[in-house]
């Protein structure tokens, strides 16, 4: 080639092998993810937790990681058996420059079976989740639902339905292992068997914020050995806000919560009602009883607001199995394992 020439050639000569150099650099990525999610999935496999699809493929070139799986399932070990799961599409994507942060999105149905249970089947119009982290650590995991609905094979209509569920957990700082924080909502929430309960049809929005603290002391092959666990390692649930709204009534709540040695759980709720006596009186379970006993959770509760409106606040606690209101034991409470 000409030396004059070469100048002319240059830029598209630099093109290429940057292009080239991209592509190198593209797949070694691409294979590296993939020996990723293989060593991932053995590490699972190994403590019983079995992941698959019916067919995966990476793609994504030239600047995102993206996996597809087709056909996903999942098996998870259970008390007296397996959680099986299946579903029709997870895609999962992560911009090349950014890996440890990946966007999923999932397209249903998704059915989950277990021994001597029915069938249950969700479905949605949107299913979408984002984690940060690597496989050694977690920075942050989202998860977005909208319009849930879930199913029985034994129920013709939905067991619940949602018009948007939100699921947030990220490591507490400077809380050290096994502590997380937890935000998770749903808003417009329709159940028809406490619609039947309480004899009305009112969406119901749900609001928890907390922290959990004590994870990384769960062992043991049975929710019970992993609950004991967790309550001999002094776990708790330490409640920011917890909040129910329907219609004319919210419960909102505060408090901490954690396990006795007899596996019930224990602890104080600061608890506010708005409609508290409609709480009780509009539950035609109780009958004749519904106006008296929205009548006494009034007079024991101390006047407060809530929502610039009038309401009253409950001092509750749980102590040596049994739910105290106001100091008066209204139930018992029972062990979780």
């Amino acid at each position: 080639m000409p030396r004059r020439r070469l100048p002319i050639y240059l830029p598209a000569l630099l093109l290429l092998i940057v292009a080239v150099g991209w592509c190198i650099f593209w797949w070694v990525a691409s294979s590296r993810l993939e020996a990723s999610v293989d060593h991932w999935l053995q590490r699972e496999a190994a403590a019983g937790r079995i992941y698959d699809c019916g067919s995966r493929d990476v793609g994504g070139f030239p600047f995102r990681l993206e996996i597809d799986c087709l056909k996903p399932v999942a098996t998870l070990p259970a008390d007296g058996g397996s959680i099986n799961l299946s579903a029709e599409r997870l895609v999962a994507v992560a911009q090349i420059y950014r890996p440890t942060h990946v966007i999923g999105q999932f397209e249903g149905p998704l059915t989950a079976s277990y021994p001597d249970l029915p069938q249950a089947t969700a479905e949605w119009s949107f299913a979408g989740a984002s984690f940060s982290g690597n496989s050694e650590r977690l920075e942050n995991v989202s998860l977005v639902v909208d319009g849930l609905s879930l199913k029985t094979a034994q129920t013709q209509e939905p067991i619940v339905t949602t018009t948007k569920l939100e699921a947030h957990a990220r490591p507490t700082p400077e809380a050290g292992a096994g502590a997380y924080d937890l935000i998770a909502r749903m808003d417009e929430a329709a159940i028809p068997f406490v619609n039947d309960l309480l004899g009305s049809a009112a969406p119901t929005d749900l609001e928890l914020q907390a922290s959990i603290r004590g994870l990384d002391s769960i062992a043991g092959a049975t929710t019970a050995e992993r609950l004991q666990a967790f309550a001999a390692s002094g776990g708790n649930l330490r409640i920011a806000l917890a909040r129910l709204a329907r219609g004319d009534v919210a419960l909102q709540s505060v408090g901490q919560l954690m396990l006795d040695d007899s596996g019930r759980p224990t602890g104080e709720l600061d608890v506010t009602v708005r409609g508290a006596e409609k709480l009780a009186s509009f539950a035609p379970s109780l009958g004749d009883l519904g106006p008296l006993a929205g009548a006494g959770i009034k007079l024991l509760g101390q006047k407060t607001t809530l929502d610039g409106e009038s309401a009253r606040r409950f001092d509750v606690r749980l102590e040596d199995g049994v739910i105290r209101l106001g100091g008066l034991p209204v139930g018992p409470v029972p062990s979780l394992y």
